[in-house]
């Protein structure tokens, strides 16, 4: 009985003392990732990369609620649903600190025909991200994708939009068994990838039941996800939305699965409960996605075409003063007002500390004959580039490399500058991303035009196809005077 007693005991001793080493284990990997977050996160720098991105930042529980359901799904995960949602992390950089923030998103469902004639061009104007929620075979299987090829659904998604699956058909798969939810799932995702583009994630369809049950298990609460439906998803997707919570989301998040939205388009919403539910995702540095079908916009009682303009110049114009992060659908699951840390790929962004002898990740640059690195009345600091020359290689280039390694491939970025004419006469300024190894499968060039010489933003959201490794980016001017350039970023969104 002695000798029992003297082995709980020691065996007590033992679990303090391996649990001692754990939390200082732990905090020491804390510290150093508070000591890396006040550098800025560069591919160029792998070690900076690594403590950024891979290594996985612990959401906190903001609400008992949400704790609660989170430990319900965690404990159904098994390696594989955890493995998905390690690798989606890394892809977002670990996490996308909004500095004291909330965030807002956009998703568009269905409608493929009506979102690219008069959605598209709106938020490429704009420079807002999105999603769109995609059935495999949109093309075939209603009339809303009739018109609209997988090269169209290319270029959304190389300019901001990123894509969630929405099965292979939007129809009731029940008649069809395992099989048919199995298609609705898994082959899903895989018709869209095969096309070269990252599913980031599954949206639930609302399709008109055929049986007394509801397909996908209904997943109206957290524990719709118990069930052989909640685990097929959670194996073959990192994220997924449903109607599991309510709207609005405690940033940061510590559920993965289930995420809700509000319906802007079909009703349910006004342009003024749209714009308060923004408000008080800015008031609560929470998180509000926007749902739209764009082929019910206009319809009777619906809100216009012309509301949804004004609802997205609202947007961007909360976004232009700082009032609120715009991210990306799967961007805001890692999002935290909590942080400032951030996955920037570029370098020397503000060209502080630069010369033309010594022009740091600006050495690609071909050309420094017309372009000097100026050290006093920069936009937020003393140093700014300025371009003098008009020739194609008149500017500065830099090579952003390892982006395989870092995971990012098939995620959205923004790309966020400041130019300004150094003259009296209005010039453009050009922005060029490339692929470095194979030019031709990324090719992004975009102009602004600044007007007088004050500042104006350039900004922009695009897309780093699967399976590329290295990106240049290269400021030039355009037409008219000189230019000047300060502040250029690439961050994660």
């Amino acid at each position: 009985m002695r000798g029992g007693i003297n082995l709980k005991k020691h065996a007590r001793i033992v679990t303090i003392v391996i649990g001692s080493v754990l939390i200082i284990s732990f905090t020491i990997v804390g510290v150093m990732k508070i000591k890396i977050a006040d550098k800025d996160t560069n591919a160029l720098n792998p070690s900076g990369v690594k403590d950024n991105s891979i290594e996985a930042i612990n959401p906190k529980a903001e609400a008992e609620g949400n704790s609660i359901e989170a430990n319900s799904q965690s404990s159904n995960n098994n390696d594989k649903s955890v493995k998905l949602l390690e690798k989606e992390r890394m892809s977002k950089g670990g996490v996308i600190g909004t500095a004291g923030k909330g965030v807002v998103a956009l998703r568009f469902d269905d409608y493929q025909n009506i979102f690219g004639e008069k959605i598209y061009p709106l938020l490429e104007a704009r420079g807002l991200p999105s999603s769109m929620v995609l059935i495999s075979r949109f093309s075939t299987s209603h009339k809303w994708g009739m018109g609209t090829t997988w090269d169209d659904i290319k270029e959304w998604n190389q300019n901001g939009v990123e894509i969630w699956s929405h099965g292979t058909d939007h129809n009731d798969y029940s008649k069809h068994g395992d099989s048919g939810l199995y298609s609705q799932i898994v082959t899903s995702k895989e018709e869209i990838e095969a096309q070269d583009i990252k599913v980031v994630g599954w949206a639930l369809p609302g399709v008109k039941p055929i049986t007394k049950n509801l397909p996908y298990n209904g997943l109206k609460k957290p524990e719709d996800y118990n069930s052989s439906t909640g685990r097929l998803l959670m194996d073959t997707y990192a994220l997924t939305e449903a109607y599991a919570y309510k709207p609005s989301r405690i940033l940061p998040m510590d559920v993965y699965h289930g995420a809700n939205h509000i319906t802007v388009s079909d009703g349910e919403e006004t342009l003024s409960s749209s714009i308060e539910a923004i408000d008080v995702a800015i008031k609560n540095k929470s998180g509000i996605e926007l749902m739209c079908h764009a082929g019910n916009l206009g319809e009777a009682g619906n809100m216009t075409f012309e509301e949804y303009e004004t609802l997205l110049d609202y947007i961007k114009t909360q976004w232009d003063n700082s009032s609120i992060e715009v991210l990306t659908p799967s961007g805001m699951f890692f999002a935290d007002p909590n942080s400032s840390t951030r996955l920037k790929l570029n370098a020397d962004d503000s060209f502080e500390g630069l010369t033309v002898a010594n022009p740091g990740a600006w050495k690609e640059t071909k050309n420094w004959d017309v372009v000097t690195i100026e050290t006093s009345s920069g936009r937020t600091e003393n140093n700014f580039l300025r371009i003098n020359g008009s020739a194609d290689d008149s500017g500065v280039t830099q090579k952003i490399a390892n982006l395989d390694k870092l995971g990012v491939s098939g995620e959205q970025f923004v790309f966020e500058g400041w130019c300004r004419a150094n003259g009296n006469e209005d010039t453009a300024g050009v922005v060029q991303i490339n692929d470095y190894d194979n030019p031709n499968e990324l090719k992004i060039v975009k102009k602004a035009v600044s007007e007088g010489t004050s500042w104006t933003r350039v900004r922009f959201v695009f897309c780093v196809p699967p399976g590329t490794k290295n990106i240049t980016l290269s400021l030039y001017k355009g037409t008219g005077a000189g230019i000047d350039w300060d502040d250029v970023t690439i961050k994660k969104i």
